[in-house]
This record gives structure tokens, sequence and C-alpha cells, in this order.
């Protein structure tokens, strides 16, 4: 985006310039009517809309997210491309997202090189016990969402485990996909060293914003984050109803564990996803869940089974942390009593029948009919982000709030930026050294270089 296009205070001028330049790249406008084919192919961007107004942005980005969950959670070939040969629903396998690194992979504790793409990690380097385990498996590492980084950088957040009604902790983990590999492990950027490097060349952290094809251009796919909840699948939980997988779960120490592996199986709960496009420099932010999670605040009491709330406890506190100490080992735990605080909206919930309803069409007993859309996040005012000419670097987001209940338990809300606004929250991310960070705090989590002679 252009600096001119900074300037203007009308949301609806700024929309209709971005609308206008897409069309000319040779974006489509969108159908409402069109049946859209399920597509392993990630979208670049949105579609813009033929008529320019908040809702039919709205309903452009939501339709993004639903196609970017759709051929993210495609199922996979061996190398972690889309298996062109099947479609997603026919049957629960491994998905394309799944292949890609998880953050601890990339920044490694002694600052050395990341593990090669496709690579895997020795589990025996973390597990302090003995575990048989299938080759590359789901290794999942944390059971809080977010980093002890992140609450002492930012605005302070309530953080801790959340805890199912089997008295499971919930695990999560954060991939990136190759653009963000490549950018990070090319720029050195994943120990501090590198970082400080970059910083004293004045260079700005930019990853790459995903463009649609034009008749100059074959488009491309942007830096993308995503974010996954599991649950421990278990007592009264019906596997049929979760994209399942087999998981090697570590106790980390941090977390006050004891370092021991487990496998289990897990099912997914929550699922961020945050993509950099040319029309959404502040990243367009869509967060899904699997339908049983919780009922919304507004409905109760409830009369229902839920995987964090239990209707017949009228009064357990809602969207409480547990006690400390925490303790990941320990079987039985008081479950977190989760409800969702901001309803999701009319035009969402017909938005997600639309594509379960296409699932469902694949194959009526496939789990991925049970996930949902409960927004997405963007910016209003696109823009440089880094520019002094900005007058809203944030970009004014639309919705001004969105959470997860499996991702941001503990600090949903209705005012905006204290933990309750994706954008908002990002934007104040920054790396080991300090420097911004392009709306990711996982550069954060570099370390400094560690010596051979050093580790010996």
């Amino acid at each position: 985006m252009n600096k001119k296009k900074l300037t203007k205070n009308s949301v609806l001028t700024v929309m209709l310039m971005i609308s206008l330049v897409m069309v000319a790249c040779g974006a489509k406008p969108v159908d409402k009517q069109k049946n859209t084919s399920l597509s392993w192919k990630i979208p670049n961007d949105i579609k813009t809309p033929e008529t320019i107004n908040t809702e039919t942005l709205q309903r452009a980005f939501d339709e993004f997210s639903w196609e970017s969950f759709i051929a993210l959670n495609w199922p996979a070939n061996k190398n972690g491309t889309p298996d062109k040969r099947q479609i997603i629903g026919q049957k629960d396998t491994k998905a394309v997202w799944e292949h890609w690194l998880h953050t601890t992979d990339i920044f490694l504790p002694d600052g050395g090189t990341p593990v090669a793409w496709g690579g895997s990690i020795n589990t025996a380097d973390y597990c302090t016990n003995t575990v048989k385990t299938p080759d590359k498996i789901k290794f999942l590492r944390k059971g809080k969402k977010v980093s002890d980084f992140l609450i002492l950088a930012t605005e302070p957040m309530d953080t801790g485990p959340l805890i199912d009604l089997n008295g499971q902790y919930v695990q999560y983990e954060i991939n990136l996909n190759k653009n963000m590999y490549d950018y990070i492990k090319g720029h050195e950027l994943y120990n501090v060293e590198g970082q400080q490097q970059f910083a004293a060349a004045k260079k700005t952290v930019n990853f790459d914003s995903g463009t649609n094809t034009s008749p100059d251009s074959p488009g491309k796919v942007g830096a993308i984050m995503v974010k996954a909840a599991w649950k421990v699948l278990g007592k009264n939980d019906d596997p049929s109803r979760f994209h399942t997988v087999k998981a090697l779960i570590w106790s980390n120490p941090a977390e006050k564990g004891d370092g021991s592996c487990r496998v289990e199986n897990v099912g997914l709960v929550g699922f961020h996803i945050a993509h950099k496009t040319e029309s959404a420099p502040q990243w367009v932010w869509s967060t899904f869940e699997q339908v049983d999670n919780a009922p919304e605040t507004a409905s109760l009491p409830c009369d229902g089974t839920y995987n964090f709330h239990n209707c017949s406890c009228a009064n357990c506190p809602i969207n409480k942390m547990a006690k400390q100490p925490w303790n990941p080992d320990k079987s039985g735990q008081t479950p977190t009593q989760v409800t969702r605080i901001v309803p999701i909206t009319e035009a969402t919930k017909q938005l997600n029948t639309y594509y379960q309803n296409q699932l469902k069409q694949v194959n009526a007993h496939t789990p991925w009919q049970y996930y949902m859309l409960v927004s997405t996040q963007w910016p209003t005012k696109p823009g440089d982000p880094t520019s002094f000419q900005n007058p809203d670097p944030k970009g004014s987001p639309a919705p001004m709030v969105l959470s997860n209940t499996t991702l941001e338990t503990f600090t949903q809300g209705v005012v905006p930026q204290i933990g309750t606004s994706c954008i908002d929250c990002h934007f104040s991310a920054t790396n080991s050294v300090g420097q911004w960070t392009d709306f990711t705090y996982t550069l954060g989590m570099a370390s400094k270089k560690i010596k051979k002679e050093q580790k010996q």
C-alpha cells in the first residue's frame, strides 16, 4: 500500500481504493450464490466484493478464513504438500500444516541453525523417560498458549493451563510455514546475535505478503502462523467429532512438569491462522474452534455436553485459572469452567453452516463438519504499520475484539487491547533485542549462541 492511502480518513474510501487495486490485479468478485468447491489451494488474499462496505468485507475475510482452514487441513503427502488425489473429509489424515516446523524446532535453546525443513527432532533430547513412538509423531511441548516472554513483554495477560472435564491439560503448538521459516533462517533471526546484526544494519522485520494472481504476477502465499490447541481424548469424549492424531506429550519442566513423555490420542479444539496479505499488512487473523467447546454466556444456564463446561455445575467460577501450584502430571484436576463471552454473529453462523454442509457432502461422518469459524479480524485502514505518516499503524481492526475459548480463555472480554484483539496485541511484538517483529512474538524465543566447548 502506498503512503497516500494512509492519509485517508474514510474507511469506505480506503477500502474502495483497495478494491480497485485488487480488481486491477485480477481478483474476482465474491458471488455469494456460487457453490465454491473445496480446494487444497491456500488463498493468497481476499476476493474483493462487488459492493464495498464493512459487512461485505467481513464476509470476504470470513470466506478467506474458511478457504484457508480447508486448505491447511487438506490431507498431506509424506513431504507435506497437499495430496491432490484426495479431498478433505474423505478420511482423517495428517494435515498440510502439521508438516510445518514447530517454533521450538526453529528457535533452538543453543541458538543453533534450525532443524531442516521437513526434518524432525530427536525427542530423546527432551524426554527423561524412554518411550517408543512412531516416526515423526506429533510432539506437543506447551501447556500454556502464552509464553512467559509475552507476559513480561506486553500488557498484563492472564495465562495458565486450560483443564478439560477429564482433568487433563490442553496442549498447544505454534507452527510456521516455509515462507516464514526461510525468512527467519535467511536473516539468521533464530538467535540473539543474528537479531543484533540485523538491527545494527538498520533492517526492519518485514515478512512476505500474500498477493493475488495478476497479468504481471503469478501471485503467492504470504507468511502464515498457525496456533493449535489439543485436548487429550478420554472419558465421555467422542473421537468421531474431532480431528485426531496420536501425539507425544512432554511434561515441560518449565511448566512444573517432570520432563517425562507419554503417548496420547488428542483431538483438535482450537485453531488460529495468521496470514500476512497485500490487503492486510496488519495480517488476517482467523480463529476456529471445535463446536462442542463451550456455551455462550448469554445462553446460560445450559443443557448439553461440552469439552470445557459442565452444565450441572451452576456455581463453578467461569473463565478462571486453576489455583497454583500447577501440576500437569497430576490426574483428576479441577476442570476449567469456560463460556464464550462474545457471541458468534448470525452471519458467521450461516457461513459456518454453508461450509460444514460442503464437508458433510464429501463424507457424512467427517470430523471436519464439527469445526466452526468464530470470526476474522482484519484492518479496515490497512497501510504500512511502520510508517510515521500512518495515523493508525494498527489499521483500525474489525471486529474490535476477537477471542478463542481455548486460546484466549482467560482474556475474553469486550474491551479492546486487553488481550482481546489479535492485531492490538501482536502490534507490540518484539524480538530478543527489543526490535519490532511484524506482528509475531515468535522471534522473542531466540537464544544466544552456545559454543561447542561450552556445551561439553
